[in-house]
Parts: structure tokens; sequence; C-alpha cells
């Protein structure tokens, strides 16, 4: 009996054995499995969170492209207005906007605006450069003389019908770009750098551990310090810029830290690069801290991990959205551009499966000049906004609705259409537009006159289209106004 007894405990003690190294095993394996999922997990996490935030600065710098494009686009309507004029202008503009630094020139001796801007210009050749550029020409950084810090200059030449041609100028900093990529998602922020294709340029653009705000390197010397894991890896990256691939991701390590590199390239500034350096220590600080208890949190780890990608996610597709609208939109009625509402009515044309029609209408506010200087220019901006408004809640939801410059509409009304209903849609609008009341001077009378031309009877192109409908409208405002006119009516 205590034979079997003892033979029992010795028994136990193997199960026993067993199951702890059983134990200790899985234990391990948990912890080996975790170590390897963590680190899968904070990679590719790090390649996300650098691919959107690239793609978030590149996208801003476009929208500071556009605004300036904008600016330039609302000047040139105005007219030939005096330069000393539009300098006063483009100063307003200057109170609002991105821009440190606003003017204009014809030439080098011919500028309004800093003198120290004007010597900048002439050092790095900007004033040759923008000539050859024969259209919008964005400068590479350089330092400026005035405020020492590292700036960029988009150059845009305003229209004229003067033999003499106004080019508008407007900076801002690099530092800009740093605060276009503050975010709250990370516990350090980003380091940001502007890459050349060409000439493999890196331009730091904050201070990081790469290198020091505004300080120029070459990527060529820096592969002595950036520390790939293998050699093919980065000539596969150095041929993807060379190549404008766009987007990409690079990891290496650079004075033993790791980084997770995020580039895309910039639309309004060819060959250029928006690189974002994110140093994988980041993330990894904590799950390191907490790797033997990342098992029991490894679920809710994920769910954060998951939400905040998503609130990433999210917010920069409402951010592009915001974009798009402010470059597709009319900055003051909010109806289409001129470019877009060109683009929307070519869309149309091409898209149709059956023989597009429609009728494209100009619309022109009669007298406007007489409400601006009557009422005030804010006065005269609320009879364009009731004109938009009212446009878009006959015409919008089938049709296309725009602003062609100043008093000037353009409206597209797709498919096909008799001439009797749009004539009393016509009708309808003028009734509606009759009159309105501006805040301090009471009611007011309103009318306007329009020309209309029918696609494709009365022109196959949005050129001859257009320019058919000019016609029926000079013929309407000729008319005495407050009417309108068919193309295919004319004698």
């Amino acid at each position: 009996m205590e034979g079997l007894k003892s033979n029992q405990k010795k028994y136990d003690k193997w199960i026993l054995g067993i199951y702890f190294v059983i134990c200790i095993s899985l234990c391990f394996c948990i912890e080996r499995t975790v170590g390897q999922m963590t680190s899968q997990y904070k990679e590719s996490q790090m390649q996300v969170m650098a691919g959107l935030l690239a793609e978030k600065v590149s996208s801003s710098v476009d929208h500071i492209v556009d605004s300036a494009d904008q600016t330039a686009s609302l000047l040139s309507l105005k007219g030939d207005l005096s330069a000393e004029t539009l300098y006063h202008e483009i100063q307003n503009y200057e109170e609002h906007s991105f821009f440190t630094d606003m003017g204009l020139f014809s030439s080098p001796d011919d500028f309004y605006g800093s003198p120290g801007v004007q010597r900048d210009f002439e050092k790095y050749r900007h004033f040759e450069r923008v000539l050859e550029a024969e259209g919008t020409y964005i400068t590479e950084p350089y330092r400026s003389s005035v405020t020492a810090k590292y700036m960029i200059t988009i150059m845009i030449p305003l229209s004229s019908s003067d033999e003499e041609r106004y080019i508008m100028y407007a900076s801002f900093p690099l530092e800009t770009i740093q605060e276009l990529a503050q975010t709250e998602s990370l516990n350090s922020q980003p380091e940001i750098a502007l890459l050349n294709a060409d000439s493999g340029n890196y331009i730091a653009c904050t201070d990081g551990e790469m290198a020091s705000a505004g300080s120029w390197n070459n990527l060529m010397m820096m592969h002595t310090q950036m520390q790939f894991e293998n050699e093919t890896l980065y000539h596969d990256y150095m041929q993807n810029l060379q190549n404008r691939t766009s987007p990409g991701i690079a990891q290496f390590d650079f004075h033993d830290r790791t980084y997770t590199q995020g580039y895309v390239k910039i639309q309004s500034m060819p060959d250029w690069y928006i690189a974002v350096n994110l140093p994988n220590s980041t993330l990894s600080g904590f799950l390191m801290q907490h790797q033997t208890r990342i098992a029991g949190y490894f679920a809710a780890i994920i769910i954060v991990t998951v939400c905040l990608g998503i609130w990433i996610i999210c917010r920069q597709i409402l951010q592009k959205k915001k974009l798009q609208q402010l470059s597709e939109n009319d900055p003051l009625l909010g109806i289409l551009n001129k470019r877009t509402f060109i683009s929307r009515f070519h869309d149309y044309i091409t898209e149709q499966t059956q023989a597009p029609s429609g009728v494209l209408i100009f619309l022109d506010v009669d007298d406007f000049k007489i409400y601006n200087d009557t009422y005030g220019h804010l006065s005269g901006d609320l009879v364009l906004k009731q004109f938009a408004k009212t446009m878009m809640a006959f015409f919008g939801e089938n049709g296309l609705v725009g602003r062609y410059g100043g008093d000037e509409f353009i409206l597209f009304l797709k498919g096909f259409r008799k001439r009797e209903s749009v004539e009393k849609s016509m009708l309808r609008l003028q009734q509606e537009l009759h009159e309105m009341e501006l805040p301090g001077h009471g009611i007011v009378k309103l009318s306007f006159s329009a020309g209309l031309a029918r696609f494709p009877e009365s022109g196959k192109t949005f050129e001859e289209l257009c320019d058919n409908a000019d016609k029926a409208l000079y013929r309407a405002k000729s008319h005495g106004k407050n009417s309108f006119q068919w193309y295919d009516r004319l004698s």
C-alpha cells in the first residue's frame, strides 16, 4: 500500500512537472508570438501614419498653391487696374491668407513689394526663371534676407489686355509645412522634409535627429548614415524617387534610431516630394515596457488602434473633401467656378451612352455696377449671392450652375428639353429675381439678361456653344435688357 502511494506521488509529481513545463512553454510561445505580432503591428501602423501624414501635408501644400491661384484669378477679373491699385488689393488679400509677403512686378525694375524680397529674387534668379516658365512658377526653398527664414514663393501671371504683363507673387515660410503636419495622435511630432527627385536634395523643414530646420543635404551623401536592411532596398528607394513613383514607404536606421518614412509627390511642385519621418519609438516605447502584459490587453489595443486608424482616415477624407470643394467652387458664391464647370460639362458629354443634349445659358446681371456704386460692394456681393442661391434652387438638381466671372453666370440644363419648358423656367426665374431686400436699403429692383444656345444644334463644343450663347446675350442686352434670346433665332 505504501508503495502504491509512493508511486502515485511520483506520478503526480511528474504530471505536475509536465504541467508546469507546458505552462511555461505556452507562456514563452505566447510572449514570443505577441512580440512578433507587436513588431509587425508597429511596423504596419507606422507605415499607415507616415503615409497619411505625407498625404495630408502634400494636399495642404497644393491647397496653398490653389489659394494663390484663386487670388490671382480674382485680381484678373477686376479688369485693367493700375499697378498701384493691384498692389493695394493684394495687400488686402495678404491680411487674410497663408502668406507672409505678397506683391507684384513686371520686371526687376518695376517691382511692388519689399525691397528685401526684390533683392532675393535677383539673387536667386527668380525673375529670369518665372519668365522662362510662361505660367505659374514655384520656387525652390531659399533663405530670405528679410526674415532669415527659408521661404517658398508662388509666382502667377495676371491676365491683362495691356502689353505690360504683371506677375503676382506670394511667399510662405517652410515652418508653415510643419504646422500642417501637427497631429494629436502622436507623442512626438514628425520630422518633415522636401525631397527633389532630380538632384536628390533633402531639405529639412523641421528640427529633428536627421537634420535641423532649413538645412540642405543630399540623399547620396546621407546614405552613409541611412542604414537600410539591405542595399537593394536603398536602390529601390532611390529608383522610386527618380521614377516619380508616389506614394511610397521606406524604413531605415539613422544614428541608431529606426525611422519609417512616407513620401508623396506634390502635384503643384513638379519633381518635389513631401517626406514625413516618424521614429518607430513613437509607438514602440509603451509596447516594449509592457510586453509581458500585452497578451491580456491585445484585443483592447487592436480595437483602439482600429478606432484611431478610422479616425485618422475619416479626418483625412473630410479634409480632402473640403480641399476639393474649395478648389472646385467659387469662394464667394459656393457654386462651380469656371474651370470646374467646363470640366463637368465635358464629363457629361463624354459619359452619355446616348446622344447628349442640353441648353447652355449665359446670364448677366443688368447694371450690376450700379449696385456696387450706390449701395457698396458688400451689398453687391449680396446681390450675386441671391442670384446664385436662386439659380441653384431652380436648376441645381438637373443642371450645372457656375460663375463665369464677375456678375456673369453660366448654366447648363442637361438632357433633351423643349424650348417652351426652358422659357417657362426662365420667366419664373425673372419673376423670382425681380426684387430683393438689401439690409439698410430696403427693397431694390433686379433684372438679368440671358443668351441661350442648344447643344448640339448651336454648337458641338463648349467653346462654340459658349460663344453663341454670348452672342444671344449681347442681343438681349441691346434689346433693352431684362430679357433672354435664343441663338438660333438671331436674324
